[in-house]
């Protein structure tokens, strides 16, 4: 454990330290964290989907794990700590198929199904076979199946449950062929005049990247969170058009009578309506993702978000749900 300042690195790029980490190294490091309630941790990975205050007063807990083993073929156990990029380019590098969609995605893999993170028609639940977790609460370790993890959009049981993640069983032996259905990697696809028919998990891979790089922000040189908000399931008679049209919006069909709203189309038709600061920290390509290329404050974040969160209800009747997780002061 190490007690004195110290700074937690965030994609925000927010100022932030702690008084209080603990850096896991192996499961008998769980066993010494003090604490007398589970609300008083904060697991963290690489901080890519956090929002944080200056002053973290909770008890900072990192996982040092990043052991890779193949158990077979095609089920690979791999530690929390291991950046999620990494993992999917040696997973690519073995071709095995389906993981391609969710290459460039910031972050570690303990992260990555807290969040249950999904890109192109793809998530990461698709691929989890279980997940070995220490329970904070219980003070036991436990193995979780897939099943256990009420895994939904963008949605796990580990945003819940103080579950620490040890490590995690993927296994890629029950899909067949790559994912290309997404309309912008077909056109990238055609773009290149490339065979759809031959296309392998690598080049899939890299055009992937190329598509993510065209719209989405390198939080290494603009700091961000990824998408700010998910997009809204509702019943489609609850949205509300005072100034704009059906066609206007982009919806998809979900399950009658809930439609999905894709949520950075509904920010662009309300953008002239926001404060100035809002404006200039969403990105100027893709609305969904504030920015902090201003540097500005975790309080100037809240204001965008909530700003955004007004106006998109008052003109859409629809309530936008933050991704990131935001720590409270």
């Amino acid at each position: 454990m190490t007690k004195y300042e110290i700074k937690i690195k965030n994609s925000l790029n927010l100022p932030c330290h702690t008084n209080t980490l603990y850096e896991i190294e192996s499961t008998e490091d769980l066993l010494k964290v003090d604490y007398n309630k589970y609300d008083e941790l904060l697991i963290i990975g690489e901080c890519t989907n956090l929002v944080l205050p200056t002053k973290l007063n909770k008890k900072v807990i990192k996982s040092n794990n990043t052991n890779v083993n193949r158990i077979s073929s095609t089920l690979y156990r791999v530690g929390s700590a291991v950046n999620w990029n990494d993992f999917v380019l040696s997973v690519i590098e073995d071709n095995r198929f389906g993981i391609e969609n969710l290459i460039g995605i910031p972050g570690s893999v303990g992260a990555a199904p807290v969040q249950n993170i999904g890109a192109y028609g793809v998530q990461v639940s698709d691929f989890i076979k279980s997940i070995n977790v220490y329970d904070f609460k219980d003070k036991t370790f436990k193995k979780l199946l897939k099943d256990q993890c009420d895994f939904g959009y963008r949605s796990s049981i580990f945003q819940t449950k103080p579950y620490f993640i040890i490590d995690i069983d993927f296994e890629f032996n029950h899909i067949e062929k790559l994912n290309m259905d997404y309309e912008g990697i077909r056109h990238l696809i055609t773009a290149q005049e490339k065979d759809i028919t031959s296309i392998t998990s690598k080049e899939l891979g890299a055009i992937i990247c190329e598509l993510r790089d065209s719209k989405l922000p390198n939080p290494k040189v603009l700091p961000n969170a990824g998408s700010f908000f998910k997009n809204p399931i509702i019943n489609e008679k609850d949205i509300s058009y005072k100034n704009f049209k059906k066609e206007d919006l982009i919806i998809w069909d979900h399950d009658k009578p809930n439609v999905k709203v894709g949520a950075g189309r509904l920010i662009e038709l309300i953008k002239s309506t926001l404060n100035q600061e809002a404006i200039d920290n969403l990105h100027s390509s893709h609305a969904l993702i504030i920015t902090n290329k201003n540097n500005i404050s975790y309080d100037d974040i809240i204001k965008i978000s909530q700003d955004i969160q007004s106006k998109v209800y008052k003109e859409f009747n629809i309530l936008l749900e933050i991704e990131p997780t935001i720590i409270q002061k």
